[in-house]
C-alpha cells in the first residue's frame, strides 16, 4: 500500500508525493553541505497526437518507455518522477548547472531513440526547463515553477532545453 501511494501506477517511478517529498530533503541537504543540485522538468512533444492517432493503449507504452529510458540515465541518488499526463521531472543530486545541461543533452539523444511500440516506429521528443538550486529557488514551489517556466520556453522557441533565467521569467510574463 505505502509503494502504491508513493508511485505512479502506470510507470512505477515515483509520483508527486514522493517527489516532493525528495526535493525536501535534497533542498535540506543543499542548505546543511552547502551544495548545489539542479531539477529537470520535461514534457513530451506531440504526445496528444500519439494517442489520438495510435491510441491510449500506445500511448500508455511510450509513457512506459519514456520512464524506463529516463530512469536507466540516472544514477541512483537521482529521481525520476512522473507528474502526470506526459510530465516527468529529475532531481539531479549534487550536479550544478553545467552538468545538467550535459545530461539534458544525454536525455535528447537518449529519448530521439525511435520507438518500436505495437508494431509502430514512433519518434517522440522532449522540452525541457532547468533549474538549479540555491540559485534559481530555495524552495521546492519556486524550483518547480521555474523548472516548468523554462520548459514552456524551450517549446516555444522549438529547442530540447532552456536553462532557467530570470529573462525568460520576464519574457514569460509579458507573453501572458
Amino acid at each position: 500500500l505505502e509503494h502504491q501511494a508513493l508511485h505512479d501506477e502506470l510507470t512505477g517511478l515515483a509520483n508527486r508525493l514522493l517527489f516532493n517529498d525528495r526535493l525536501k530533503t535534497s533542498i535540506m541537504r543543499g542548505q546543511r553541505q552547502g551544495m548545489s543540485f539542479s531539477t529537470i522538468l520535461l514534457d513530451l512533444d506531440g504526445f496528444k497526437m500519439i494517442n489520438d492517432s495510435l491510441g491510449h493503449n500506445i500511448g500508455d507504452l511510450v509513457l512506459k518507455e519514456v520512464a524506463r529510458r529516463l530512469k536507466n540515465s540516472v544514477r541512483k541518488m537521482d529521481t525520476v518522477a512522473r507528474l502526470g499526463g506526459d510530465e516527468f521531472i529529475i532531481i539531479l543530486e549534487s550536479l550544478e548547472r553545467g552538468q545538467a545541461i550535459h545530461f539534458a543533452d544525454k536525455l535528447v539523444s537518449t529519448i530521439a531513440e525511435p520507438f518500436l511500440l505495437g508494431g509502430n516506429k514512433i519518434d517522440v521528443g522532449i522540452s525541457m526547463g532547468i533549474a538549479s538550486y540555491p540559485e534559481n529557488g530555495q524552495d521546492c514551489e519556486t524550483l518547480v515553477n521555474r523548472a516548468d517556466i523554462a520548459m514552456y520556453a524551450a517549446k516555444r522557441s522549438n529547442i530540447p532545453y532552456i536553462c532557467y533565467t530570470d529573462d525568460i521569467k520576464s519574457s514569460n510574463l509579458k507573453a501572458k
